[in-house]
């Protein structure tokens, strides 16, 4: 009773809030789901419009993994304003034409219509969000994929000969454990915004934001079911642990364990990425900026820097490009690492210049994703009850290290990312799930720097 009420909570407070609309059925869903369930093919005709294209793209794909295409039953996509051939039949319905602006699935005399607008038609999703009927070939290739990652990043950790290889098994385990036991990630209603800007993308039209461009790029090559949507997203789960291990200081990879423990055990965290959201993507880009800031000795030969603060500033640019928030990050950067002057402007220059492309490409100013906080005073109390441990260790290891102002590296980098983003995250819940992972490595790097050193 207890584990359902904290669940109840969490989801009042944490959930992204959902648009008014909801796709209707007519004249009832059972109707749909018949449909469905019987073995008529189906052919699905798009309106003119780009999204509406789009649209069908993803309608077409999502049918199929059920039905094959054939003449029995028609599914227009759009509405009666951008598709004449459901112009032409809308009179079946019975419903003014306007309704067809709204989202909604309606079935009428072997004919679906699927309607809506730019802004409401991905919400028809939800009509189909009960199927789950994954490929052969998405299921092998969501295998092999996380294989893949799995031994790049075990025989990266076995050539550092530590024991870290050992803790990345165990990383490993837990990981298969909470996907074979956790129940199916779920596509939050806001991404499927950016879900509908992808598959316009794909059949030739433009999409209004970075994560849409993203997408569209995976879905030139990848159907649009919310099966691979959910694959890839723990692909992306899967990378997120795994660089747990090289956010530490080189000389103890094992600490990665420490990393991950502080930011997965934490219930809230993993609410966070349970849903496939921008959250997940974005904290791939971040950790891996963060990653490379750890690792990477910037070469004395400038042509040799150039190319590793070029490879920098875009995992920064597409962090920002996720989250436009972590604009800080080059100058916390700089702050950080001081001695470098043309490596420093070089990073400045070349983010700088990548930011203001995103801008002039997707317009002034970039959309900063903020889900406002119903509850604001449980929201607090959850995320600090859930970092808890980690501000509490950076507080002991300040208060004994005393001299972190005065230190250079990756230590006061991410210090300085606390002190940023912690703040600004109880305004702008988006920020949150980054903020357990700058907590997690900042107390893994000063309890390092605590211990004595043989």
């Amino acid at each position: 009773m207890r584990r359902a009420l904290v669940l109840v909570i969490l989801a009042l407070i944490l959930v992204p809030p959902v648009s008014a609309q909801t796709v209707t059925y007519h004249p009832d869903r059972a109707t749909f789901q018949k449909f469905l369930s019987s073995n008529s093919s189906y052919r699905v005709v798009p309106g003119t419009d780009g999204w509406s294209k789009g649209w069908a793209y993803y309608v077409d794909a999502r049918l199929g993994t059920i039905k094959r295409h054939g003449d029995e039953t028609l599914v227009l996509v759009g509405n009666v304003y951008d598709n004449p051939r459901m112009k032409s039949l809308w009179r079946i319905t019975g419903l003014p034409e306007n309704a067809s602006l709204l989202p909604a699935v309606i079935v009428v005399n072997g004919t679906v219509f699927i309607t809506g607008t730019k802004d409401n038609i991905y919400l028809t999703e939800r009509a189909f969000s009960s199927l789950w009927n994954p490929p052969t070939a998405s299921t092998v290739g969501f295998g092999l994929l996380a294989l893949l990652v799995f031994f790049i990043f075990l025989l990266a950790l076995r050539k550092d000969k530590s024991h870290a290889e050992a803790f990345y098994l165990v990383i490993v385990s837990i990981f298969g454990l909470w996907y074979l036991t956790t129940g199916r990630a779920t596509i939050s209603t806001p991404f499927l915004s950016y879900v509908l800007q992808g598959v316009e993308f794909a059949k030739g039209g433009s999409p209004s934001s970075p994560l849409g461009l993203i997408l569209g790029m995976f879905f030139k090559v990848i159907p649009p079911i919310e099966e691979n949507l959910i694959y890839a997203h723990w692909i992306l789960v899967l990378l997120i642990a795994s660089f747990s291990f090289y956010i530490v200081p080189k000389r103890s990879r094992e600490l990665g364990f420490l990393v991950f423990g502080l930011t997965f055990s934490a219930p809230v965290f993993r609410y966070f990425v349970h849903y496939v959201d921008t959250t997940t993507l974005g904290l791939v880009f971040f950790v891996s900026t963060l990653a490379m800031i750890a690792n990477v000795t910037f070469s004395p030969e400038k042509g040799k820097a150039l190319l590793q603060t070029l490879l920098l500033s875009l995992l920064t640019v597409l962090t920002v490009a996720i989250n436009p928030y972590f604009v800080l990050i080059p100058l916390a950067f700089i702050i950080a690492f001081p001695k470098r002057h043309f490596r420093n402007y070089a990073y400045l220059l070349l983010t700088g210049a990548g930011i203001l492309l995103l801008y002039l490409r997707f317009g002034l100013p970039i959309h900063m994703p903020s889900h406002p906080v119903d509850e604001p005073e449980r929201y607090v109390l959850n995320l600090l009850l859930n970092t808890a441990l980690s501000i509490t260790v950076i507080l002991y290891a300040v208060l004994h290290v005393g001299r972190i102002g005065k230190m250079r590296g990756q230590t006061p980098f991410l210090a300085l990312l606390a002190l940023a983003y912690l703040p600004l995250s109880v305004f702008v819940q988006t920020l949150a799930p980054y903020c357990f992972v700058i907590l997690g490595a900042l107390a893994t790097r000063l309890l390092y720097v605590l211990t004595p050193k043989t």
